[in-house]
């Protein structure tokens, strides 16, 4: 995500600093902007504080990282270097507590964090995410120019980003976000379950089904990338093999917590756990359920 979002940023004629403490990532990074042509517009630091050196203040710096200790850390190894105005973009899976706590460590030294929602996986931070910032209304109106350039863009040229509200909002959006994916994915593996081995269909005329789903009836909008997707695998003959469907990712627990009164992504949620646990070795009846998963994102 990092890399991608890196060299997107680049082609919309931004100057940066890049740093990542895993050298293998780095390379890999660089080699894609040296591909590209644009190693002329990065300079590569060697830690934080260095990132903080080089940057004309003030400094505006966007980590992707994982949720929680990660993130923490990174920020207690650059806010000594911060000056008053400097703006952090969290533009990770993060809980939106963790975000709010952030910005109150931030506004002490006169700094700001925003909490962005990045939508889309790798490759859409490659050619345009969608985006969902929030934070302070006068630091998120300073952002939006440059989000606006760098975001995706739907079909009437307008950028998929919109300031979602104050504190934590971005991360809270990108959660429920999260947890509505997670109860379409559930669903889209039922089907594919129902039609293989309940009705004994091959590939070829499941991709004939969703592909027609995709583009044509009630199901037409926001499904359609994910129908589109799933056709595209089973035409082109990759299974889709039986294995534990498990949520692993950043804002599983956040949308759990969340879910009381959303049904869908509660229930999908924990169905998910449970399926996963149907391959240890204590849980017996569970081995014989047919369990599938869909290896796509969005």
């Amino acid at each position: 995500m990092g890399s991608m979002m890196a060299l997107h940023f680049i082609e919309h004629g931004c100057r940066i600093v890049v740093e990542d403490p895993s050298e293998r990532s780095l390379k890999a990074a660089m080699t894609h902007i040296q591909n590209a042509g644009l190693q002329h517009l990065v300079s590569v630091a060697r830690d934080p504080q260095d990132v903080c050196a080089k940057l004309d203040r003030p400094r505006l710096i966007l980590f992707s990282v994982p949720q929680g200790q990660a993130a923490d850390t990174l920020i207690k190894q650059l806010l000594p270097h911060m000056d008053p105005g400097d703006i952090i973009i969290d533009a990770g899976n993060e809980h939106w507590e963790r975000t709010q706590r952030r910005q109150g460590v931030l506004a002490a030294r006169g700094c700001y964090y925003v909490g962005m929602g990045v939508s889309g996986g790798y490759q859409s931070a490659r050619s345009g995410p969608s985006l969902c910032p929030g934070g302070e209304a006068g630091v998120l109106e300073r952002l939006m120019p440059f989000l606006e350039d760098v975001a995706a863009k739907d079909g009437a040229g307008r950028p998929c980003v919109a300031p979602v509200g104050a504190g934590g909002a971005g991360h809270y959006v990108k959660m429920i976000h999260n947890g509505i994916e997670h109860g379409m994915m559930g669903g889209l593996c039922e089907v594919w379950a129902m039609m293989k081995d309940g009705l004994g269909m091959s590939y070829a005329e499941i991709g004939d089904v969703l592909e027609r789903w995709g583009r044509q009836g009630e199901l037409v909008g926001s499904t359609t990338c994910a129908f589109e997707i799933m056709a595209d695998i089973v035409y082109n003959g990759r299974a889709i093999t039986s294995s534990s469907p498990s949520v692993q990712t950043s804002a599983e627990q956040p949308t759990l917590q969340t879910a009381s009164t959303a049904s869908l992504i509660g229930s999908r949620t924990r169905l998910s756990r449970t399926m996963k646990r149907a391959k240890e070795p204590d849980i017996g009846p569970l081995r014989a359920l047919p369990i599938c998963t869909v290896p796509f994102h969005r």
